[in-house]
């Protein structure tokens, strides 16, 4: 059964969409709780999963050929709650009660949390709105290609989709959109290659070309983009420290090059899809074998991070070597197992002081991942609660 989109929540809990391979069968999800040692498939009544969203805390939501589900147990039951005959293609959310939905012919939103759903956007009955990315109420993209009619493009709406203006790429094969920290946009194309604005889409570059980028994310600064191999002889997955200008290949010893989709987890583990194939290609799903982030490993060459107590019950206390010669601003991230973020603290270090402390008496007990970043470093890794 073809895989089609994955959803990996964080290292041990994933979850594949699959669609089936016969006409008469139905598709469903794969789910794995123990990083991927083995699966559990859900059947349940679509054929074609094609995306998936991460909801708050353990709900998912699923874009198939017969709309949107939902399932609010990691996956194990499903509720259908936007029946409808199109295919959903994307799915993207602006905060757990806004969400937002495309499919072939336009875009659909929900202001309740999937409840009730209104048509915001018809682009063309043509138009596949392959990405959404919304940044903000005033600041909503689309993207999206067309088959038939000279169409799609990107699409930008500042009144929380209630209207839309096409912000240029009008033609092109728009497959995925990033945003960076410098308020640029970032979109991958089939046959064009990585392309940039940096103003609003009123002049675009190419960053990129002579690839299919069906994949772009941009975790902390630093760029990752899966290429297939459609139009040229180029795949893999390719990354950039230095907003586009150089590029290295981070392929490494994945055999099935035709990379459909990647994610990045909480705790900052790189998944890869591969388009299905029934040649020996090579397995479809990868995961790197250490966090991705660069400025992880920077940090272990330069700092030395301890975390104590753990297990911790009331507060952690965070040492750090050597000492900032500067005044330093340290943000504080925790995430429960599966992804949901539960705390967000922000802590001053004062020059040639290595210790801060951070408060974890709010938090339920349970397992975490605790993420520490700063402008030039970012550790991570598991804490007890109790």
């Amino acid at each position: 059964m073809p895989v089609i989109t994955i959803l990996p929540m964080n290292y041990d809990t994933i979850i594949l969409g699959a669609s089936s391979d016969h006409p008469y069968n139905l598709g469903g999800v794969f789910r794995s709780t123990d990083a991927g040692e083995s699966w559990e498939f859900i059947e349940f009544d679509a054929r074609y999963i094609y995306c998936m969203l991460r909801g708050s805390g353990e709900t998912i939501y699923a874009g198939t050929n017969s709309g949107v589900y939902k399932s609010e147990n990691l996956g194990y039951e499903w509720e259908h709650i936007l029946p409808m005959s199109k295919n959903v293609i994307s799915l993207s959310k602006l905060s757990p009660d806004v969400l937002f939905a495309g499919f072939w012919g336009g875009i659909m939103r929900s202001l309740d949390n999937g409840n009730t759903w209104d048509t915001s956007l018809i682009l063309h009955q043509d138009a596949v709105i392959n990405s959404i990315l919304p940044i903000s109420e005033s600041e909503i993209y689309a993207g999206g290609t067309s088959y038939v009619v000279v169409d799609g493009g990107i699409f930008m709406s500042d009144d929380l989709g209630e209207t839309w203006e096409n912000i240029g790429l009008v033609g092109y094969n728009v497959q995925s959109i990033a945003y960076s920290p410098n308020h640029e946009l970032f979109v991958g194309c089939y046959f064009s290659g990585l392309l940039k604005s940096s103003d609003y889409g009123n002049t675009w570059e190419t960053v990129l070309q002579n690839r299919d980028v069906l994949s772009v994310i941009i975790n902390n600064g630093e760029i990752f983009i899966g290429c297939e191999m459609q139009s040229f002889l180029i795949g893999g997955i390719f990354y950039s420290d230095d907003n586009g200008s150089t590029w290295e290949d981070r392929t490494f010893n994945i055999t099935n090059k035709n990379i459909k989709q990647l994610a990045i987890t909480p705790d900052n583990f790189l998944y890869s899809l591969s388009r299905y194939e029934s040649s020996s290609l090579g397995p479809p799903l990868n995961r790197s074998v250490n966090p991705v982030a660069i400025n992880e490993q920077y940090s272990i060459k330069k700092h030395s991070i301890k975390i104590y107590p753990n297990p911790a019950s009331s507060c952690l206390t965070i040492v750090l070597y050597p000492q900032f010669k500067k005044e330093r601003i340290l943000h504080i991230y925790i995430y429960d197992l599966s992804g949901h973020l539960v705390s967000n603290d922000s802590v001053v270090i004062s020059p040639n002081k290595n210790i801060i402390q951070t408060d974890i008496t709010r938090i339920t007990p349970g397992m975490y991942y605790i993420k520490i970043v700063d402008g030039e470093f970012i550790y991570s890794n598991k804490i007890l609660i109790y």
